[in-house]
């Protein structure tokens, strides 16, 4: 999945945990945007307001 959604060639098991560390660090606990399925992995939270500024 890593290689074909970022083209990363040598990822290791915790890169995308990575990822989402810094999301949930960078919008604070106030926004819950992912949550954990545990066994699973992460999806977006029911109540996530996601909004795509084409302009960016």
């Amino acid at each position: 999945m890593l290689s074909h959604v970022w083209g990363y060639e040598h990822a290791v098991a915790r890169t995308v945990d990575v990822h989402v560390r810094r999301l949930r660090a960078k919008f604070g606990p106030e926004i819950p945007l992912v949550t954990t399925v545990h066994g699973v992995g992460y999806r977006l939270a029911d109540d996530a307001r996601v909004m795509v500024d084409p302009e960016h």
